[in-house]
């Protein structure tokens, strides 16, 4: 560092130019900067009278960002500060790298783009036990963020914000309002709260119409080719547990609307489409009423509850837990049943991914030359076991009730238990159709 200036003066201009460490910087217990390199070009009027120091075009780079700071530090019984500092044309992938919040730290999986500008106040006393109350307005035009694994891209992001220091018993706060961002082709809105930078409350309103396939690029599920659209009108409170490292979800509330949606996997010969269905949060659950689509070419209509809902949100649950009733007009079994993939059998592979209790209504099944009616009964699949329990149906111009299990041994072994009991069969159609 150089200083130059006259300093037998009682008022004088001062010079202080060049680099330094930031060891750590630390406001109200919350650590912004640590182990950066800086670069001073500091102007300052120094009046040794009023021990007051004048900041004019004074120039901070912090890892190359620049600000711009004016201001004055006096220095009477207490040191008290009141700065303004602005930032422009600061990228935003910048921000993530120089100021690694630790309890934002999940950004680190992400790497943005676009520009930063931002402008803010320090004002107050400055003391080993007390800290300038510091202010920021910053916004954020036309940048974009992608998920570094699935490479999704959040683009077009615009964003105004307001940040405020501790004070009294108030929290740091973070505040993001009039956001918008395009995922896909579709764009989505909302704005968020932080508080407690500590031990963060996440305070928000989010509304979208997005694409499913993006979205559920940010999930380990892989069920097969999946399209349509998720409308979205959602309210949410959750805390970050830094020591634990996990969210606790208070409060979501809101509305999904599914439009077109549709699944292929041809591998396990499920083909839904033309889904369509309301959905909301209620406690723990998303429950959805009225959804409406084609099973396999069949008139599908179901009412269903994705009962852990909140925990796959939070991470805490990776299976979707799915209680569902199903009407069906007409189920194939056959496609269910076909070996395909060296003999492997497709009906048992997807089961480790989803734990499914399905109240079944069929009007019609076919297997094979057999033929039967109003199936009824409760079909669980669950740990890459399948269990139909309770189940009736007509058929061979008589009734059947049954018991089924499949139990999972290994990836290729299974134990398959039946039992039941069948009233006023016609045996010659029954030997017919078997």
């Amino acid at each position: 560092i150089t200083l130059n200036g006259d300093f037998f003066k009682a008022n004088f201009s001062l010079a202080v130019n060049g680099d330094v460490d930031v060891v750590k910087f630390t406001s109200n217990h919350v650590t912004y900067l640590k182990s950066k390199k800086a670069t001073l070009d500091i102007n300052l009027q120094v009046n040794l009278l009023t021990k007051n120091y004048q900041f004019t075009n004074s120039l901070l780079f912090i890892e190359g960002m620049p600000f711009k700071i004016n201001g004055h530090y006096v220095v009477n019984e207490t040191a008290t500060i009141n700065l303004n500092i602005i930032g422009n044309e600061i990228q935003i992938g910048q921000i993530f790298r120089v100021f690694p919040i630790n309890t934002l730290k999940v950004i680190s999986t992400y790497k943005a783009k676009g520009v930063f500008e931002f402008e803010a106040s320090i004002v107050g006393e400055l003391s080993n036990s007390k800290s300038p109350f510091v202010s920021a307005n910053f916004a954020i035009n036309d940048g974009s963020v992608t998920e570094i694994e699935s490479a999704t891209e959040l683009a077009s992001i615009f964003l105004l914000g307001n940040y405020s220091s501790r004070i009294k018993k108030e929290k740091e706060r973070l505040v993001i309002s009039n956001f918008s961002a395009v995922i896909g082709s579709e764009k989505c809105k909302g704005n968020i709260e932080i508080s407690n930078f500590n031990q963060p409350m996440i305070n928000g309103e989010f509304s979208a119409n997005l694409p499913l396939s993006e979205i559920l690029k940010f999930t380990t599920l892989n069920w097969g080719e999946i399209e349509g659209r998720l409308n979205s009108n959602l309210k949410f409170n959750f805390n970050y547990n830094k020591n634990l490292e996990n969210y606790n979800l208070k409060k979501l509330e809101g509305i999904f609307v599914l439009n077109n949606f549709s699944l292929i996997n041809s591998k396990k010969n499920v083909y839904l489409k033309n889904v369509k269905g309301e959905f909301y949060t209620s406690g723990e659950q998303l429950l959805g009423s009225k959804i409406k689509g084609e099973l396999n070419d069949s008139k599908l209509v179901s009412e269903l509850s994705i009962v852990n809902f909140k925990k796959l949100l939070t991470l805490e649950n990776s299976i979707p837990k799915i209680h569902a009733q199903v009407h069906l007009d007409q189920l194939l079994v056959d496609p269910f049943l076909s070996n395909e993939n060296n003999n492997e059998t497709n009906l048992f592979s997807i089961q480790d991914s989803v734990d499914l209790k399905i109240s079944l209504n069929v009007k019609r099944v076919i297997y094979n030359s057999f033929k039967a009616k109003n199936l009824k009964g409760q079909l669980d699949i669950n740990n890459g076991n399948l269990y139909f329990n309770n189940i009736s149906l007509n058929g061979n111009k008589g009734g059947y009730q049954l018991e089924l299990a499949i139990s999972k041994q290994d990836e290729s072994n299974y134990i398959f238990f039946v039992q039941g009991n069948a009233q006023n069969i016609a045996i010659s159609n029954f030997f017919l159709e078997f």
